[in-house]
């Protein structure tokens, strides 16, 4: 009897163990998650501080990913990514056997080698632009309610010019029949506002409050306190997640 006590009171500890353990785990893959989100929209606003214009979604069927990695690194000499050729010519892809950690959110751990789960939301409508050029001025709705860029599921080369296109995917979160705003964490995908603060979004959020975060000129502007109070948004690491400074801008051009 003693024997059978000892051992639940160990085997109790060790779940314990592996409880705080994990959830150590979980609490530091989201502060990655959120670096490297973070690193996406630098990218992207060091490239609309060069250029006064956010990069099209597929200019030239190459896409805003690769100019937003050569952006926020300053490493584009050295990659020497070939815009002249498809993005999938074998030059292209032997520069980049593997996808940059700063497209992939660390929990999701059924990414492929090459494969992104960091998509801009694309439409007429929307923050990305397929080959014309987005400006500040054209989120009417403002960039503290705009979705621009999000997590999916949806399967994609991270150099493939295919992104959400607001048109034809769905406003249900973690849909499994379309292309939508989805994640295998429990707490909800990872978005980011054209501003630059990062949150997750709740699975249960109606799609009515999802179409008005992606469009960007609905009319609808939701109040995103209200939305973190109401628990729709979650900060990721549990602290506030802020806009972009322009200390974190990269001042000097890169590429076009």
């Amino acid at each position: 009897m003693k024997k059978l006590i000892v051992v639940s009171v160990v085997l109790t500890a060790v779940g314990m163990l592996f409880l705080g353990v994990n959830s150590v785990i979980v609490s530091a893959r989201s502060a990655i998650c959120e670096s490297n989100f973070k690193r996406v929209i630098v990218g992207l606003w060091s490239y609309e501080n060069s250029y006064k214009c956010f990069p099209p979604a597929k200019q030239d069927k190459h896409s805003w990913r690769i100019r937003s990695f050569l952006e926020c690194t300053a490493m584009q000499d050295g990659f020497r990514y070939r815009f002249a050729e498809p993005w999938n010519s074998s030059f292209n892809m032997k520069l980049f056997p593997g996808v940059p950690s700063v497209y992939s959110c660390s929990q999701n751990n059924e990414l492929s080698g090459t494969n992104t789960n960091v998509f801009m939301l694309v439409g007429e409508h929307a923050f990305g632009s397929e080959n014309g050029y987005r400006q500040k001025k054209d989120i009417v709705d403002g960039l503290d309610t705009t979705l621009g860029i999000v997590e999916s599921l949806m399967p994609s080369h991270w150099l493939e010019p295919r992104d959400l296109d607001v048109s034809n995917m769905s406003f249900k979160i973690n849909d499994v029949v379309y292309p939508s705003i989805s994640s295998h964490s429990r707490v909800g995908p990872v978005v980011c506002f054209v501003d630059g603060a990062i949150f997750r979004i709740s699975p249960e959020t109606p799609e009515s409050i999802v179409k008005s975060l992606v469009l960007m000129d609905d009319g609808e502007k939701l109040d995103r306190q209200k939305l973190i109070k109401d628990r729709i948004l979650f900060s990721l690491n549990g602290e506030l997640s802020l806009p972009i400074s322009s200390q974190d801008i990269r001042e000097e051009p890169s590429v076009r």
